[in-house]
């Protein structure tokens, strides 16, 4: 086996995963004597076709002779017709598709691989759509929890005091600019640790003020009445 080759890594917030498919993808061409031209790195959601990175790369087709990912489900996770464009445009163009920790699929023809591939497309796609099911039920149940103790004033992954709030506020009317309210302004995480408030906060804080009492609370911009007996 010689040629050329590009490898694609679609990287995620672990850095551990990046380095390990990086490694592997090299591994596998040392091993096969491919020369590795370049290697891809695409940080856009493997749930999105248009991703600028996979574009460019499929654009320059002419410059490779192999594309080669550690494993299929990080080319997409949009379903088997997606996946069934990307392998069918690769090769058409003469690129052999290689996936290095599905050895198996170079032992089988044309069509079975094709299936098989098709199959672990459909896979990864509810897999990804499990895992946003699962996001959802997380928030859902936060919520409820919140409205239950109507007590904070909670933006994101992040529950900031209602006073903190309110300071900010304040101190944006005394003509302070984001960055001097954010140097000013700290507060308390779960784990203990003192963070100041990002410019982002204190936007949304500015945008969506917390109530003059503590019978509502605010949840990711999402108004929550609190109820009463």
């Amino acid at each position: 086996m010689a040629g050329k080759a590009y490898g694609y890594v679609r990287v995620s917030t672990n850095k551990q995963d990046n380095e390990r498919q990086i490694y592997e993808i090299k591994d596998f061409c040392k091993r096969n004597d491919i020369e590795l031209i370049k290697i891809i790195k695409d940080q856009e959601s493997g749930g999105a076709l248009q991703r600028t990175k996979l574009k460019e790369a499929l654009e320059k087709t002419y410059k490779y002779d192999y594309f080669i990912v550690q494993h299929s489900s990080r080319l997409t996770r949009l379903g088997s017709g997606d996946f069934k464009y990307i392998i069918h445009h690769l090769t058409h163009h003469g690129v052999i598709f290689k996936s290095v920790s599905q050895s198996y699929l170079d032992l089988a023809n044309a069509f079975i691989r094709n299936i098989i591939l098709e199959f672990t497309a459909e896979m990864d796609k509810e897999e990804r759509a499990e895992l946003q099911r699962r996001v959802k039920s997380k928030y859902n149940a936060k919520k409820a929890h919140a409205e239950a103790l109507g007590k904070k004033v909670v933006w994101g992954r992040k529950e900031l005091p209602k006073e903190k709030a309110e300071e900010i506020i304040r101190l944006r009317e005394a003509g302070l600019s984001y960055r001097a309210i954010a140097n000013k302004v700290t507060y308390k995480l779960k784990n203990g640790k003192i963070k100041n408030v990002s410019h982002g906060t204190i936007r949304k804080v500015l945008k969506n003020p917390p109530p003059k009492n503590d019978s509502q609370i605010h949840i990711e911009n999402v108004n929550v009445q609190k109820t009463t007996d």
